[in-house]
């Protein structure tokens, strides 16, 4: 049996995924969140944020992936793309609109239909962005 691991594919460079998890909370100092990675937020809510630099700016989507229920948090970022870890959805990280939807491809290929189940069906799903507010280098996600 072969065993590989993340370490063992070839991911494109502007992707990556954070493995420590680290759980943030508002008010801490902008320093803590770490860049390259979508760092995890716990807001007071009990919700999740998910938190990553693009550029100087800091951007923060619910970290909750409106296809399955997937933590992004464990997913990817790069340009203006975050994709995520279960099913590869891509979305805008400026709009939260969906961009690439790879059940599409898939449910194309599929010609049977019935009354519950149409491949040519297209779902929109959109992210939840929320407003990142940064004071004396402090940041704090607002939740709507």
């Amino acid at each position: 049996m072969n065993n590989c691991s993340l370490d063992d594919v070839d991911l494109p460079m502007l992707y990556s995924i954070n493995n420590n998890m680290k759980k943030l909370k508002n008010g801490m100092n902008i320093m803590d969140i770490e860049k390259g990675i979508i760092n995890s937020v716990s807001l007071e809510s009990g919700r999740e944020a998910a938190l990553f630099w693009v550029n100087d700016t800091l951007i923060a989507f619910d970290s909750t992936c409106p296809h399955m229920g997937a933590d992004l948090c464990g997913g990817y970022h790069g340009g203006s793309l975050l994709i995520c870890p279960w099913h590869g959805y891509e979305f805008d990280i400026n709009s939260g609109d969906i961009v690439r939807n790879p059940n599409i491809e898939t449910m194309a290929k599929i010609r049977v239909r019935s009354d519950t189940f149409d491949p040519a069906c297209k779902v929109e799903y959109k992210l939840k962005k929320l407003k990142v507010l940064i004071r004396n280098n402090q940041f704090y996600i607002e939740e709507r």
